[in-house]
């Protein structure tokens, strides 16, 4: 009791100093704390981060792996452009299925966010080969309709959909002997549909349409036939 009398009964000034040296030690001991708590947290959370980093990347690599043995599957296939009414059907038939497989819900930006050098580059060919589809499809579905109302000038709707193949075969390559062959009826390519067929081609103002489309197209088989060489050799 003698003590504690003596404690409260201490003159003024150093009482001041006992206040300022207990509050003083006791916001360091706090302030301290909270400092080596954030900084022990941080780094905590910073090793579970990377750890957490390493193991998204090796399940995406495995999932990219996986992808890519399917994938080569397709490529590998036919590369024969096939004879379609439309112009994006025709394009090679294995540049076709590895489109059809890709477009499943394939995950390929949030691979290529989580893969390391062994695989993101031909991820992103791969992105690459379909931003070039995507622009072929937009420049098809225009000349697709512009030249569907040219032939429909000429025909009805039943045969209009046979001046389209010609059409694209015609320019895209197929000689007339390969397009009589395919249709395994000469007669539906006459001298009068030709006539037709290339006058359709052949109109000027029909130039720019069918010349990006064509563009378009070459870009999009050139970007395939790389990620061919990339995977298949």
């Amino acid at each position: 009791m003698i003590i504690f009398n003596s404690f409260f009964n201490l003159p003024s000034s150093r009482m001041a100093d006992f206040k300022i040296t207990f509050w003083g030690g006791l916001y360091s001991g706090i302030i301290s704390g909270v400092v080596t708590g954030l900084i022990v947290g941080i780094v905590i959370w910073l090793l579970q981060s990377k750890h957490e980093k390493k193991q998204l990347q090796k399940t995406c690599e495995r999932e990219v792996s996986l992808f890519l043995e399917e994938a080569k599957r397709y490529i590998g296939g036919s590369n024969a452009s096939l004879i379609s009414q439309s112009g994006l059907g025709s394009i090679p038939e294995n540049a076709r299925d590895f489109i059809q497989f890709i477009e499943d819900d394939k995950p390929l930006p949030f691979w290529e966010s989580n893969i390391e050098k062994d695989y993101i580059k031909v991820v992103r060919k791969i992105i690459l080969v379909k931003t070039y589809y995507y622009k072929l499809s937009q420049a098809s579905s225009h000349l697709d309709t512009i030249i569907a109302n040219e032939f429909l000038k000429y025909t009805d709707t039943l045969n209009y959909p046979y001046y389209m193949k010609y059409f694209y075969g015609l320019l895209n390559g197929y000689s007339i002997e390969s397009l009589q062959k395919w249709s395994h009826h000469p007669k539906y390519l006459s001298e009068e549909k030709l006539k037709t067929i290339n006058g359709v081609i052949n109109e000027e103002s029909l130039r720019s349409d069918i010349q990006k489309y064509k563009d378009r197209r070459k870009q999009f088989i050139a970007e395939f036939e790389d990620l061919e060489k990339t995977l298949i050799g």
